[in-house]
């Protein structure tokens, strides 16, 4: 079980979320490809698809701990990490979807009890996001959607995952 907050985010809006997220909360950032693999570090949100999701990960919230996968993969362990899991909004012309975004964390799991001050600092930087989508993101339609994005909705844009 977790905490999230879903949304749906323009690309101006996601500039200046990855500018709060990595200038201001000094996040690292792990990515995951499509398929949740092939794990690599990097300064910048992507900007294009297959990313599947992005990993926050600061020092303080201890280590950032790895799966393998019965192919040898290897994805970010989010349930086991005191990480937050970032799930960009993608505008898929092609095929006139918007997919929803997402930021989640695991906050009740078994590791919670060897690092409490962990799993204290990882709900505060969790609140400190979805309090800047909060902020930044009016609602519309009942969800965290970019004004932007309702002209793509009036022109016969789907939404979901």
């Amino acid at each position: 079980m977790g905490k999230q907050i879903n949304f749906f985010m323009d690309s101006a809006t996601m500039r200046e979320f990855e500018s709060y997220v990595v200038s201001e909360l000094k996040f690292n950032l792990y990515i995951q490809d499509k398929q949740g693999y092939n794990v690599f570090r990097a300064d910048a949100f992507p900007n294009v698809p297959p990313v599947r999701s992005v990993a926050f990960h600061k020092e303080d919230l201890g280590e950032l701990l790895y799966r393998k996968h019965k192919s040898g993969a290897t994805s970010v362990n989010i349930h086991e990490s005191y990480a937050i899991e970032f799930s960009p909004t993608y505008i898929l012309h092609e095929k006139k979807h918007i997919t929803r975004g997402r930021i989640y964390s695991a906050t009740t799991w078994i590791r919670q009890i060897e690092n409490e001050i962990a799993l204290q600092n990882l709900k505060k930087y969790h609140d400190k996001l979805a309090r800047w989508i909060r902020k930044n993101i009016p609602k519309n339609y009942g969800e965290y959607l970019s004004e932007s994005l309702i002209e793509l909705l009036m022109d016969g844009y789907t939404t979901g995952v």
